[in-house]
């Protein structure tokens, strides 16, 4: 159920904040009405208030340099930095990382013991590790929000947002039972108020992201229940505009459970809710999160033309939008799976191969970006040390001297890791692929024994048990080649039932049926890669049985520790070393 990912990150944003209030044409006049006969403070406040009315709106830069210009005629360090935490959320709707980073300086420099402050400059590197994750820099949000965490005392809502952030960055790095850990104990500390809020709403939804995963889906479905009702009892409390959109995530994740059970009429229910919400004005990611839904649903209903003419949309705004860089990657193998299945090869292997091509650059663009955004910070923070500690020279220089070390040794491990990594990789392919040519020996050895002791047997049916028969019939007849091989086939072929076939697969191999013929698939593909190097991997892919070259691909990796091309690889340089 990888499509759960995406859906999570755009949900981060509605918990930072502090005021959720209805964009009134009525309340924003009264408002302008009330800041032209204000002054001093007074005013800067109600300035304030009315920017809340614009947080999910992009007038919120024009009137957050509006309140900018005023603090500063005003002097007022505590309404800069709200100011300048607009500013920070506007442009991490942008995705203009050189923007918030910019900013978040800004209010770093205005710091002091003032709680306010103290409070937006959380918030604001919340914001910055939310744009991490946005940009696929897992890694560094989690730095970011570990060392946000640790330099807070306080156990309050702004915690427990943090960790609910450090959940995501675990969840889209794959590290789900870090990612469970940490919306568990977000959750718990939210609970620990006398009356859950808003705020909970989207702690509960990354949770259910992650049960989802886990396939616990009843737990799941019970929380999506138990929140609607939260919301819906919460009518007064909340702004319509805000309360529609709460429900609207709530419906989805109804559509993602139920399309993962296979409940198309419950799945219809929620996407017919979700219809039925007036959700206009929302941000372009919610509206190709909408289509993106429907793509799964129709997916999971046969209806690929229509599944695929949702998907293709979806792709189309989000790449407009340039936000949401794991939902783009889901939705993409969600296009190549579609194209599949409506037998147009040719685009599906096109679009695979530019996605692995992708995948495989991801990893060497990343580390680089993220050690050269930690060397920035590194020197943001010297600036600001040199500015803010010139009478105690001695100290600031024992900081920086420290800070370069930790910067050189970090940046020296990571280049050595990286070297080490690679030469490591080789190696243990080699390893690998000599392992796996003593494992065949020893399955063939094994294989010509039963095989003797097989035609020693006079009655085969009654003195060989099921799984035997099964191994023998599997071999002799390559039905695993088969891309609609199903349970029922080989359990008529060998006159029993279903049950008892998966049954004996179970007891002797612990693994499905379905495990049991790839792993057939994956030892008759690797054998086919080393024979002839001249056959595509896809021929082979396909010769295999494999319907999805992105499972096979996975499956081989975790079967044989490399890729089809390392194998090859690997193989190579060990003929080479033999020759010499």
């Amino acid at each position: 159920m990888e499509q759960i990912k995406f859906i999570i990150l755009p949900f981060l944003l509605f918990t930072i904040s502090t005021n959720i209030l209805s964009q009134s044409s009525t309340e924003a006049d009264s408002l302008l009405n009330e800041i032209d006969k204000a002054k001093g403070e007074k005013r800067l406040e109600l300035i304030y208030q009315y920017s809340l009315l614009y947080e999910e709106d992009k007038k919120l830069l024009e009137i957050a340099n509006w309140l900018e210009r005023e603090a500063i005629d005003e002097d007022n360090d505590i309404y800069k930095v709200k100011s300048y935490s607009h500013k920070v959320r506007f442009f991490l709707f942008e995705s203009n990382l050189d923007s918030v980073l910019y900013y978040s300086n800004k209010i770093d420099a205005l710091s002091k013991k003032d709680e306010q402050i103290e409070d937006s400059r959380f918030l604001v590197h919340y914001y910055i590790a939310t744009m991490y994750i946005s940009k696929g820099y897992y890694d560094l949000a989690i730095y970011e929000l570990n060392e946000l965490l640790n330099s807070r005392e306080k156990n309050d809502r702004y915690e427990a947002i943090a960790y609910q952030c450090l959940g995501f960055a675990y969840f889209a790095s794959k590290r789900i039972d870090l990612a469970e850990i940490n919306y568990r104990k977000s959750l718990e500390i939210m609970e620990q108020e006398s009356e859950i809020s808003s705020n909970t709403y989207p702690i509960y939804y990354g949770l259910i992201g992650v049960l989802i995963q886990l396939e616990q889906y009843e737990e799941a479905l019970d929380i999506c229940q138990r929140v609607e009702s939260m919301i819906k009892e919460n009518t007064e409390k909340l702004p319509q505009s805000s309360l529609d959109l709460f429900l609207y995530r709530f419906y989805v994740q109804h559509v993602h459970i139920y399309v993962a059970l296979e409940d198309a009429p419950n799945a219809k229910k929620y996407l017919d809710m979700v219809e039925e919400l007036p959700l206009d004005g929302i941000h372009d990611i919610f509206l190709s999160e909408k289509k993106a839904v429907y793509a799964y649903y129709y997916s999971q209903g046969k209806d690929y033309s229509r599944a695929l003419n949702y998907v293709q949309s979806a792709l189309e705004q989000l790449k407009e939008s340039d936000f949401g860089t794991s939902f783009i990657e889901d939705l993409t193998e969600l296009k190549i799976e579609t194209l599949h299945k409506l037998k147009r090869y040719d685009e599906a292997f096109f679009e695979q191969q530019k996605f692995l091509n992708y995948k495989d650059s991801i990893y060497q663009k990343n580390v680089p970006l993220q050690l050269a955004q930690l060397s920035m910070n590194y020197e943001l923070k010297k600036a600001q040390l040199e500015q803010q500690n010139h009478k105690t020279q001695l100290s600031k220089s024992r900081l920086i001297n420290i800070g370069l070390v930790f910067i050189i040794c970090f940046g020296g491990f990571l280049f050595y890791m990286n070297r080490r990594n690679m030469k490591t990789l080789k190696i243990k392919n080699k390893v690998l692929y000599k392992q796996s040519l003593d494992v065949k020996k020893y399955i063939d050895f094994i294989k010509e024994y039963r095989l003797e002791r097989t035609k020693e047997t006079e009655d085969f049916e009654k003195k060989t048990s099921l799984f035997e028969q099964l191994d023998a019939y599997m071999q002799e007849s390559e039905i695993y080649k088969d891309s609609d091989i199903t349970r029922e086939v080989v359990a008529k072929a060998l006159n029993t039932n279903r049950q008892y076939l998966a049954d004996a697969i179970k007891a002797e191999m612990n693994m499905t049926f379905m495990d049991y013929v790839n792993g057939y698939r994956l030892n008759f593909a690797r054998n086919q890669l080393i024979i002839d190097e001249s056959v595509p991997v896809n021929n082979i892919i396909q010769e295999a049985g494999f319907i999805s070259n992105a499972t096979f691909y996975r499956l081989f990796k975790e079967k044989f520790g490399m890729t089809p091309s390392e194998l090859r690889q690997a193989k190579n340089e060990l003929e080479t070393e033999i020759i010499k």
